[in-house]
């Protein structure tokens, strides 16, 4: 295969371009009628090769978006509360800089393939609470508080306890035990979109008024990366297009290269998408 060199020239009377742009292309046209068939498909393997090593590259700097701000109170149209977070566009290796533990937390399911990554904490606070109390006397030196509580908002959200205090008749002994204590929460986790273009939210909330949702963390894996995504919305090859600009084209017939504006109606097919 021939090598060729073009060189263009600096152009300091702009009537000149056309006819600079028309000797390029010229020479370039007569370059590559220059290569056999056997050079043609080493051309092509070449190009091919190297679209597939862009792409590889390209794919393992996927990118992760993480919790970058404090949470807010969001409201959805039911005036229900949210806890929420904005979460911005960020790379995975920037991942364990910022969040460690919910980097450590991908990694765990990394080959699974992981779309979305959440780390909530929450408690249950119980600030002041009067609790019903029977006192028994089962004998002569000896009382004892039964006490129960419980709390039922609906069937996966409630709340109770139960025990008993016993003590003394002199009350220097005192012992309690602690019977039974349950809690049920339901923890709703929704990905929305955030108040910007570039932003998302991770927005949490719980039907038990007891369960304080006090911090959140999420990342969301690039989902163009995932197979299953992929599968599930498949990129268009064909496509329908109007261009209108300037340009330098040929003419098949002639031979003859052309500069000037162009307005081109194609059918294009997409062999490589990336």
């Amino acid at each position: 295969m021939e090598m060729a060199t073009f060189f263009i020239l600096s152009i300091n009377n702009p009537n000149e371009i056309e006819n600079q742009m028309k000797s390029l292309f010229q020479r370039i046209w007569n370059w590559l009628r220059t290569f056999s068939f056997r050079e043609w498909i080493l051309v092509g393997l070449v190009a091919v090769i190297s679209v597939a090593f862009i792409q590889n590259c390209t794919s393992n700097r996927t990118k992760i978006i993480t919790v970058t701000e404090q949470s807010e109170i969001y409201k959805n149209k039911a005036d229900e509360e949210y806890n929420a977070k904005t979460i911005l566009l960020q790379e995975v290796e920037d991942l364990k800089k910022s969040n460690d533990s919910l980097y450590q937390e991908y990694l765990k399911v990394k080959d699974v393939k992981p779309l979305v990554v959440t780390k909530t904490l929450a408690e249950v606070r119980i600030d002041t609470l009067e609790i019903p109390t029977v006192v028994e006397h089962p004998s002569a030196d000896r009382y004892e508080f039964k006490w129960s509580y419980s709390e039922k908002y609906d069937s996966n959200n409630y709340f109770g306890l139960s025990g008993t205090t016993a003590v003394d008749s002199v009350m220097t002994d005192a012992k309690t035990v602690l019977d039974d204590m349950r809690i049920g929460s339901d923890l709703i986790l929704d990905v929305v979109e955030g108040n910007s273009s570039n932003s998302m939210r991770v927005v949490a909330r719980s039907n038990n008024p007891r369960l304080k949702i006090t911090n959140i963390e999420g990342a969301l894996i690039d989902p163009t990366k995932n197979s299953l995504i992929k599968s599930c919305f498949p990129q268009k090859r064909w496509g329908l297009g109007v261009s209108v600009g300037v340009g330098t084209g040929m003419d098949i017939s002639s031979r003859k290269v052309f500069f000037g504006p162009q307005v081109t109606v194609g059918i294009s097919y997409n062999i490589l998408t990336w």
